[in-house]
């Protein structure tokens, strides 16, 4: 019997695998092939992808971040899927995803959108209204920032007024997109040979963030010193993410989307998973894995709380979701994509790893406005640099 090896990130935790195998035992059953499934963090498996460019193994398909296509396909390391049958077709996809599937360099589709998720703030009306908090007082940034010294009594309970996208990683480009674009910031320069951190409005972005972490609103670590849990574990009142979930696990209400934080120029993050082919032997069987998981998109999407990258299925989905369709519509038709530069990837990388030295300065107590300042501006100069060199 023949295996294809499929990579994924932990798209549901600890849940991930249990949730692929139940979706894929049609497809085995019907190609009479096993699919291995391998979970790695996103940080392992863009090292994974780099340690095949030196001849280590590489996966026969599998699901990477939208806005990753265009730099994998410049290493050379993803499939073109024209010549794939049946042949895949890419405008039955939501539309502001088309672009990150196709090869910056030949135009040709290298990856098929699968689910995605838009920035959505999640909040437990229940925790709410036992500290007085009015959720229409929730659309712009001031009044999240006074939210949060209200639910600040939450505290003592071990519930954080506020997480991030990744209660346990405060600071990843989902929290930081949005607020740099509501604040007239950018990424990149329109050329994209230049690095926008250290700009005037990024600052601001920055500050807006991390003040919420220094004071406490946004948690380091969750009480006893665990990790900070999301808002479906009951560990939290709000929380900034693409994901729409159900009820609490601690027995109080769902927590309900409402729109982001907006400002005239808020735009929410709009992220999505792509399927991708590599250069190996099976390579219909892995075009035929690609297909039944996108092709199934909506019921794994679902699982996850997440949405389908595919419009007709997308439609279905928000009529499924009488509550929450409404917002999520209205963050859609706002929502932007991280940029599809080929460099992108270890831009944001740079990015990411100067937020988790100014979270470390935070747990020290050592955080100033100065050291923020600096650390923006030296991820800038490092981008520059990089980006110097692929000039």
């Amino acid at each position: 019997m023949r295996q294809l090896r499929f990579w994924t990130p932990p798209e549901a935790g600890s849940d991930t695998l249990r949730l692929l195998r139940a979706r894929l035992k049609g497809f085995e059953r019907s190609r009479k092939t096993t699919v291995e499934v391998r979970v790695l963090p996103l940080s392992a498996l863009w090292a994974r992808f780099v340690d095949g460019l030196k001849g280590g193994p590489l996966p026969d398909a599998a699901a990477i971040p939208g806005h990753w296509t265009a730099s994998l396909d410049r290493l050379g390391l993803l499939r073109g899927l024209s010549s794939a049958a049946p042949a895949f077709d890419l405008s039955t996809a939501y539309a502001p995803l088309r672009p990150h599937a196709l090869s910056p360099l030949s135009g040709e589709l290298v990856s098929v959108p699968w689910w995605m998720e838009v920035g959505v703030l999640q909040a437990r009306s229940d925790l709410l209204e036992e500290c007085g908090v009015d959720p229409g007082s929730l659309g712009d940034w001031e009044g999240l920032s006074a939210a949060c010294k209200r639910l600040s009594r939450l505290r003592r309970r071990g519930i954080a007024p506020l997480t991030g996208a990744d209660p346990m990683r405060p600071g990843t480009l989902e929290d930081l997109a949005p607020r740099i674009w509501s604040r007239g910031g950018e990424f990149l320069s329109p050329d994209g040979s230049r690095a926008l951190f250290a700009r005037e409005e990024a600052g601001r972005a920055f500050l807006d963030f991390f003040s919420l972490v220094e004071e406490g609103s946004v948690p380091i670590s969750g009480p006893a010193g665990l990790p900070p849990g999301d808002i479906s574990s009951g560990s939290c009142a709000l929380q900034l993410s693409g994901r729409v979930s159900g009820s609490s696990k601690d027995g109080g209400a769902g927590a309900a989307a409402l729109a982001p934080p907006s400002s005239e120029r808020e735009a929410p993050l709009l992220s999505a998973r792509h399927l991708a082919v590599f250069d190996g032997e099976l390579f219909p069987e892995s075009c035929a894995l690609i297909h039944f998981l996108a092709g199934s998109a909506r019921l794994f999407a679902r699982d996850i709380g997440a949405l389908p990258a595919r419009e007709d299925a997308l439609a279905e989905a928000l009529e499924g979701m009488p509550e929450a369709a409404g917002t999520l519509r209205s963050c859609l038709s706002r929502a932007r994509t991280l940029p599809d530069h080929p460099l992108f990837p270890p831009l944001g990388r740079i990015l990411e790893r100067a937020s988790r030295r100014v979270v470390e300065s935070i747990w020290r107590r050592t955080f100033t406005r100065e050291l923020l300042r600096e650390e923006t501006v030296h991820a800038a100069a490092e981008a520059d640099h990089l980006l110097s060199l692929y000039a």
